[in-house]
């Protein structure tokens, strides 16, 4: 009768962790990228669109448009260094999810905590792109109501 050696737990656990590195950050950055692609495209489309509807001669200096289009760029900013947070979030669950596979809790842990951190910080940024395009919305359509 064949005896198949019972697996060891730890070899379990350290590939269920490996694993779970790989495809947590796939999938963050699958959805998380395009997500924030999504805000930078949205506000810097928008600006672009303003600074089309400014040139036109009978648009006039407006202050509130310039308000406006400051607004849509400080979306595009904050969308961009929002890609930089999420890599680095990223990158943190990664080296969790490592020293998770290889016994080392208490460096699992703290990274688990940067990278709880990192993922609160993306959302706030996220959130806070998601506040300038509707400032900047409103700014614009207040200057064209004006004219």
């Amino acid at each position: 009768m064949d005896k198949s050696p019972v697996p060891d737990p730890d070899d379990i656990r350290r590939s269920f962790a490996a694993e779970r590195s790989h495809n947590d950050a796939v999938a963050v950055n699958e959805h998380a990228r395009a997500a924030v692609n999504l805000m930078v495209v949205i506000n810097g489309g928008a600006a672009t669109a303003l600074l089309a509807f400014a040139n036109r001669p009978e648009a006039g200096p407006n202050v509130v448009l310039l308000f406006g289009i400051a607004s849509f760029a400080i979306g595009v900013v904050v969308g961009a260094l929002n890609i930089r947070v999420l890599t680095r979030t990223t990158f943190s669950y990664m080296e969790a999810w490592h020293s998770q596979a290889h016994g080392d809790q208490s460096g699992a842990d703290f990274k688990f905590a940067e990278a709880k951190r990192g993922q609160r910080h993306g959302d706030a940024m996220f959130l806070a792109a998601l506040i300038s395009f509707s400032v900047g919305i409103l700014l614009s359509g207040t200057s064209i109501l004006l004219l």
